[in-house]
């Protein structure tokens, strides 16, 4: 995710591209940008999987125009996750094809504010199947400059398919109060999305009954973690809420809170919903819940209960995480494509036109003025001894 005191510069370093735009002249291409290195490989890579089989069952096609898929990795080995520099080559690379027709990405909503201006000067339009950061697109819970910076055309061109986090921080406040947790520490991990996310939670808490009794950020270099879990244990919450991902350090948190407390209540959202922390907690999984937009783990309906069938016999493996969102991205993009043919524009104000749109993340959504759902529904989850996760419900918020 993006540091706050980051921001400025690579909102520059995304400004300073040339504008382009037009129809395809070519093969239509869509572009997907995912970090496929580091702790969220597992979940992206089937998520890249998820969008190839959603191209493969529409014969390659949108409506009758062909399209090809073309899957970059926004991550670097050296970074071990998203990198600002290779988010910004991506989004370049699809800015210098001529027959970019739509672009899928990012991941992380930090890389998103990246890509986005330098793909809206293009006039290519963007989905992101999992940053759900609110300041992307609406100018509440917004930084400085937010939204109206990631486009600097005037014109949107940024739509997603994951309920942003002012959805998710509700859904948050409703695990807590499931859990009967009546205090709660709060934990962020000093990255733009777990700060936006914890601001947004705290009144939704509140209303909820539940008293926010103690407040953290990690450094960057997880240093002081030991202590830190002394004064969550000190402070006798039912529940430490963790606003963060997991390569910031959680599963070194999440195992000295649990050494502190045992009986604490260990709680995450979308950030750390996925493998990469469930391997790292040790014992502490007994106590974890986490939620996250990420069907299936539970046939939600036909078109969820198809699409897992699907999956498992194009890639021999039940999918996980964020994959459904893939499908979906990729599935949008084509309806898109199909009504607007090789016109960007045109697929841009398709995308804005969705309404009440059946799909396999359960029930049906439309997309607000904002480019957002306006509603989601949240899957509660624990994790197993092995680190795997395990569906437990389904919170939706929204309307």
């Amino acid at each position: 995710m993006l540091k706050r005191s980051a921001f400025l510069v690579l909102l520059i370093v995304g400004l300073a591209v040339p504008a382009t735009a037009g129809a395809v002249g070519g093969v239509p291409t869509i572009y997907s940008s995912l970090p496929l290195q580091g702790a969220a490989k597992p979940d992206t890579t089937q998520l890249v999987q998820a969008e190839q089989l959603a191209l493969a069952q529409a014969g390659g096609k949108a409506g009758a125009t062909p399209v090809q898929l073309v899957s970059l990795d926004d991550a670097t080995k050296a970074a071990g996750n998203w990198d600002p520099e290779q988010v910004a080559k991506n989004a370049r690379q699809a800015v210098a094809d001529p027959d970019t027709i739509a672009y899928i990405g990012e991941y992380n909503s930090g890389a998103s504010m990246i890509s986005m201006p330098i793909l809206n000067r293009a006039g290519i339009p963007q989905i992101s199947p999992a940053s759900t950061y609110t300041g992307l697109t609406r100018p509440q819970f917004a930084g400085k400059g937010e939204p109206g910076g990631y486009f600097p055309t005037g014109t949107r061109t940024f739509v997603r398919v994951a309920p942003a986090d002012n959805l998710q921080a509700d859904g948050v406040a409703a695990l807590l109060q499931g859990l009967k947790v009546k205090k709660v520490y709060v934990v962020e991990d000093g990255d733009l999305y777990g700060w936006m996310l914890a601001s947004m939670a705290t009144p939704r808490l509140k209303v909820r009954g539940i008293r926010r009794v103690g407040h953290a950020t990690l450094n960057s270099r997880g240093s002081g973690i030991a202590a830190l879990a002394r004064r969550i244990a000190a402070s006798k919450a039912g529940a430490m809420f963790f606003a963060g991902v997991t390569a910031n350090h959680a599963p070194e948190l999440w195992r000295a809170v649990h050494k502190a407390a045992p009986k604490m209540w260990l709680v995450g959202a979308d950030g750390v919903a996925e493998s990469g922390l469930g391997r790292g907690l040790g014992s502490a999984y007994v106590r974890t819940r986490a939620i996250s937009a990420q069907v299936p783990y539970a046939d939600t309906s036909p078109l969820t209960a198809r699409f897992v069938t699907d999956f498992k016999a194009a890639y021999g493996k039940v999918p996980i995480g964020m994959s459904s969102y893939g499908y979906e991205a990729m599935q949008l993009a084509l309806s898109a494509i199909a009504v607007g043919g090789t016109d960007r524009a045109a697929v841009v104000r398709a995308l804005f036109a969705t309404k009440d749109r059946a799909s396999v993340l359960g029930g049906k959504y439309s997309l607000d003025e904002y480019g957002d759902p306006t509603s989601g529904g949240f899957d509660v989850l624990a994790f197993t001894r092995t680190g795997s996760l395990s569906y437990l419900g389904t919170l939706r918020v929204g309307r």
